[in-house]
C-alpha cells in the first residue's frame, strides 16, 4: 500500500489543530507513594495501553488514496519524588517538592510501509517548589518539559515538538485567604527536532505575564478577576510575525444550590502582529453549569471562545460548545461521555500565489492559497469506561471520534507544474483504546 502524500496545507491544519499521538494523560489518582524519608516519598507508576487508530495521518477521506489504519502498543513508566500527600498526612508543609518524569514509549504493530517511521518515545518532566503555600505570601517557581510525535505529515518525517515552560509565581492571600492575588511571570519555548516535508519552520517562543485576582465572598462562590499579556517571537519571517497578545476575564465561579454549580467569565482579547496581515480583537468568554448527582456523578453544559495563535495563519478563533456526563456505579466502575463541536475560524491567512518569492513548503515547492477566509467545523466525541481496583489502579476502555469538514481550497506549485485544485481538507478519525495504569 503506497503511503499518502499530503499537501504542505494539510500539514499546517493538523499542526494548527494541536493532534499529537504523543500526548500523554495520567488518568489514574496517585497513591500513597513509598516513603523515602522524613517528609518525602517516591511515587512509581506505568501504564500499558493498546489502540488502534484509522487515520493516523488526518487523510482526506474523499482522497483515492486508502486512508492509514494501524494499531499500537505504548508503555508509559513514570516516576515522581514529592514531600508527603495527604493519604500520608501531607500538605501542611511550609516548602513542598516535586520532581517527575514520564516517557511514551510507542510501536506500531504493522508492516505499512511510512507508520514504522512513527516508533517513537515522547517524555515529559515537571520540577516544583512552593515556599510557605499556606502563608499570607507564597512563592512558587517550575519548569515544565514536553516532547511529543505528531503522526502527520508525510510518512517518512513525523514532526517532532519539544515545548518547555519555565516560570514563577507570587500569591498574596491574607488573614484568611477569602481575598488572593497571583502574579506570575513564565517563558515559554517550541521547538521542532525535524518537521515533515512541506511543513513551515513554526518555531516560537513567548514571555507571559499574568494577574489573577480571587475573592471568595460566600463559602464556595468566588469572583474573579484574571488577565494576562504574551510577547511572541517567531522564526519564520516573513511567512508569519512576532505578536503582542492580551486578554483579560471578569467573572464568577462556585456553587448556586448544594447541586448546581457555574462558572461564568466574560472578557476581551486581542492579538497585534508586526507584519501586514490581519489583527484579532474580539471578545472572549468561558462559561459551564454543572449539576451534581449526588454521589455518584456530574452532568456539565459549557461554552468556550477564546483564540490562539496558529501555524497556518497569524491566529485562529474557537467557539467551543460541549456536554459532559460522568457517573460511577458501584463506587469502581466510572462512565463517561463528551460529545463537542468547534467552530474554528483563521484569520490573517498568508496570501501566498504562484510567483511569490517566499517558498512557505521549504523544499522546493509551493502551495497557493486559494482563499484567504477559512472555518473549520470539528466535532468530537470522546467516551471510556473505567474500571478503579483502588484509587491508584485502574484499567479501561475508551474510543474517540474526531471528524473536521471546510471548503478551504489549495493547489499544489512543483517543478512538474501546478497540481489540481484540493477543494477540501476533511477528515474522519477513529481511536479504539484499552489501557491499564498504576500511579502509586
Amino acid at each position: 500500500m503506497k503511503p499518502p502524500k499530503l499537501s504542505s496545507a494539510s500539514v499546517l491544519l493538523a499542526l494548527s489543530l494541536g493532534a499529537s499521538a504523543g500526548a500523554q494523560q495520567l488518568r489514574a489518582n496517585e497513591g500513597p507513594g513509598v516513603k523515602l524519608g522524613e517528609g518525602l516519598v517516591a511515587h512509581p507508576g506505568v501504564a500499558v495501553e493498546t489502540a488502534y487508530d484509522t487515520n493516523l495521518f488526518y487523510v482526506d477521506t474523499d482522497e483515492a488514496d486508502p486512508l492509514q489504519a494501524a494499531p499500537y502498543l505504548r508503555l508509559v513508566p513514570n516516576f515522581a519524588v514529592a514531600t508527603l500527600p495527604p493519604q500520608r498526612g501531607g500538605g501542611h508543609e511550609s516548602l513542598q517538592f516535586r520532581l517527575g518524569a514520564l516517557l511514551g514509549l510507542r510501536r506500531y504493530l504493522t508492516d505499512e510501509p511510512g507508520t514504522q517511521n512513527l516508533n517513537s518515545f515522547d517524555a515529559k518532566g515537571d520540577l516544583g517548589l512552593t515556599i510557605n503555600p499556606k502563608g499570607a505570601v507564597a512563592f512558587g517557581v517550575y519548569d515544565r518539559f514536553a516532547r511529543a510525535v505528531q503522526s502527520i505529515g508525510d510518512t517518512s518525517e513525523p514532526n517532532t515538538r519539544d515545548t518547555n515552560t519555565a516560570g514563577v509565581d507570587l500569591r498574596f492571600q491574607p488573614g484568611g485567604r477569602a481575598l488572593q492575588t497571583t502574579l506570575g511571570y513564565s517563558y515559554d519555548l517550541s521547538i521542532f527536532e525535524e518537521q515533515a516535508p512541506g511543513a513551515i519552520n513554526s518555531n516560537s517562543a513567548y514571555h507571559r505575564g499574568s494577574l489573577a485576582v480571587r475573592w471568595q465572598f460566600l463559602p464556595k462562590t468566588a469572583w474573579l478577576l484574571e488577565g494576562e499579556g504574551r510577547k511572541y517571537q517567531k522564526d519564520a519571517k516573513p511567512v508569519f510575525f512576532d505578536s503582542t497578545h492580551a486578554r483579560a476575564y471578569l467573572g464568577m465561579t462556585g456553587l448556586l444550590t448544594p447541586r448546581f454549580s457555574t462558572t461564568l467569565k466574560a472578557g476581551y482579547g486581542f492579538a497585534n502582529y508586526e507584519g501586514p496581515r490581519e489583527d484579532f480583537s474580539n471578545l472572549i468568554a468561558v462559561t459551564s453549569f454543572s449539576w451534581h448527582l449526588r454521589p455518584e456523578g456530574k452532568f456539565t453544559l459549557a461554552y468556550e471562545r477564546d483564540f490562539a495563535d496558529s501555524t497556518f495563519s497569524n491566529w485562529y478563533l474557537d467557539d467551543y460548545v460541549y456536554a459532559q456526563f460522568e457517573y460511577t456505579v458501584a463506587k469502581s466502575v466510572i462512565l463517561g461521555i463528551k460529545p463537542g463541536y468547534r467552530n474554528r475560524k483563521f484569520g490573517g491567512i498568508p496570501p501566498f500565489d504562484i510567483n511569490n518569492d517566499v517558498n512557505p513548503a521549504g523544499d522546493g515547492d509551493q502551495v497557493t492559497y486559494l482563499d484567504l477566509e477559512r472555518t473549520d467545523h470539528l466535532l468530537e466525541l470522546d467516551s471510556s469506561v473505567d474500571f478503579r481496583v483502588a484509587d491508584w489502579l485502574f484499567f479501561g476502555v475508551a474510543y474517540l471520534l474526531q471528524t473536521n469538514t471546510n471548503d478551504f481550497a489549495t493547489q499544489s506549485v512543483t517543478g512538474e507544474g501546478i497540481g489540481p485544485v484540493q477543494a477540501t481538507e476533511s477528515y474522519v478519525k477513529h481511536i479504539v483504546t484499552g489501557r491499564v495504569e498504576v500511579a502509586y
